[in-house]
């Protein structure tokens, strides 16, 4: 067997293992499916999990292919790389499908749950890995070939496919066509196509703004549709305007320009580097995926501060804030996303907290924060103290004890660890703090932690 041989096995090998042990680990999970409380938390603990399994996985897959694979065919390492990257995203996702469908009560055909699956890889992802690995192909195959190829491969990523892909329909005449079209009418942009893709039973409960196509277009899916009333998905309808509006033209003929670079280099760049310099061909292949990420790096800068303000255009071009807090609310629960998030994590992130998001859009809809009930709440547990009261909160415990008003806490949210949940508190200055939480508590700390969401001290 050759060398690519023998890292095609161990990249299977590996896909494989990655796929039962999600499968195991999800079957451990939906023992909690009850668990109202704690669920969201539980299911993003099982995510990053996985996310580590498969990152070190491809990681020994790419390597593994490096060392199997000969000297003459060092080149093709890299692709396989990248192939064993979208393969455990592919057997991490395949070993959730019994986990999903058993916490949505989705009842559809595995067939009809699978196609979705392949549906929304190749509107979202396929042109993605095809542009990382063909160079590769360019490299290995006759040149005109190629060429026609990756041309059909760009027409189709560039006129407006994905709604055809998702097999998307436009939405029916209704109330809610009309409450949308109400909408439209606040808007800066040209109405956009408007329709609905997936399950009403399961799979993701998501709104997209395309901005790419003759006209662009809002999708939502039908689980988020059958889950909302019209005000809700009107707000919704409104956000994704934004980001048409806040875009534009701009954002469409920016990703146009940067993705026609990318396939010009990605079809062309081997012959040019070797016609600039004999050899240089090998080194461009070696080193395309860090010009593709540098290529597509500023489609995802400033993403987040995207999210707010089209949040708060939202809320001024439906009238109704509170009705895009419950939009948000609801699709959280639906896609068993916690309010709050790791302040590490929300930096980094593309979208800010769901807990954040709700505190900006009440302040873009003149609502002054409610003066703060009085309660109390109490967790010990170790020889630790934590009481949280309407608007401050003390910790005691061992090397700590403090007393501070929330505006003075970055991070204050429950986690998972070692499948117990934790109280895990960040102060502005200061240590971060842990406390092991009693299952029987988690309800009433979380209803605690939405009273005092606001009052945090963000950074």
């Amino acid at each position: 067997m050759s060398g690519l041989g023998w890292g095609a096995l161990l990249l299977a090998g590996l896909g494989v293992t990655v796929f039962g042990v999600t499968i195991w680990r999800g079957r451990r999970l939906a023992r909690f499916a009850d668990d109202v409380a704690l669920l969201a938390e539980r299911v993003q603990r099982h995510r990053e999990v996985h996310a580590y399994i498969g990152g070190i996985a491809a990681l020994v897959a790419g390597l593994g292919c490096i060392f199997f694979v000969e000297r003459r065919q060092a080149v093709y390492a890299l692709p396989m790389i990248v192939v064993a990257v979208f393969g455990m995203g592919w057997a991490t996702a395949l070993g959730d499908v019994p986990l999903m469908r058993a916490l949505q009560r989705d009842d559809a055909p595995l067939r009809s749950v699978l196609m979705d699956m392949l549906r929304y890889f190749v509107a979202f992802w396929a042109f993605t890995m095809v542009l990382l690995i063909w160079p590769y192909v360019v490299h290995a195959t006759d040149t005109r070939a190629a060429i026609v190829g990756f041309a059909g491969l760009v027409v189709w990523a560039m006129t407006g496919s994905v709604g055809r892909i998702l097999g998307a329909q436009p939405l029916p005449k209704g109330s809610l066509r009309d409450r949308l079209t109400d909408v439209e009418a606040q808007a800066h942009c040209e109405p956009p196509r408007c329709g609905d893709f997936g399950r009403a039973s399961g799979g993701s409960a998501n709104a997209l703004a395309i901005p790419i196509g003759s006209r662009r277009s809002v999708l939502f899916t039908r689980r988020l549709l059958a889950s909302l009333e019209v005000e809700e998905t009107a707000a919704l309808y409104a956000h994704e305007l934004a980001h048409l509006e806040e875009g534009g033209a701009v954002s469409a003929r920016r990703m146009w320009v940067l993705s026609s670079v990318a396939v010009i280099l990605a079809t062309f760049g081997v012959s040019l580097a070797e016609w600039l310099r004999p050899g240089w061909g090998r080194l461009f292949v070696v080193a395309w995926p860090l010009f593709a990420g540098a290529l597509v790096l500023p489609l995802l800068l400033g993403s987040k501060h995207r999210e707010s303000v089209c949040d708060r255009r939202a809320v001024e071009m439906c009238g109704d804030g509170t009705a895009l807090a419950r939009a948000l609310v609801r699709v959280h629960e639906l896609n068993f996303l916690p309010r709050r998030m790791a302040s590490a994590a929300e930096r980094s992130s593309t979208h800010p907290s769901l807990a954040r998001r709700l505190r900006d859009i009440g302040e873009a809809s003149g609502q002054a924060a409610p003066e703060p009930s009085p309660f109390e709440l109490v967790l010990e547990s170790e020889g630790a103290r934590v009481a949280l009261r309407e608007s401050r909160m003390c910790w005691r415990g061992v090397g700590v004890d403090w007393d501070r008003g929330y505006e003075d806490v970055v991070e204050l949210r429950v986690r998972i660890r070692g499948g117990r949940p934790v109280l895990r508190a960040v102060p502005k200055e200061g240590e971060a703090c842990e406390l092991d939480v009693p299952t029987a508590s988690a309800s009433a700390l979380q209803a605690a932690l939405d009273r005092v969401d606001a009052r945090l001290g963000y950074r």
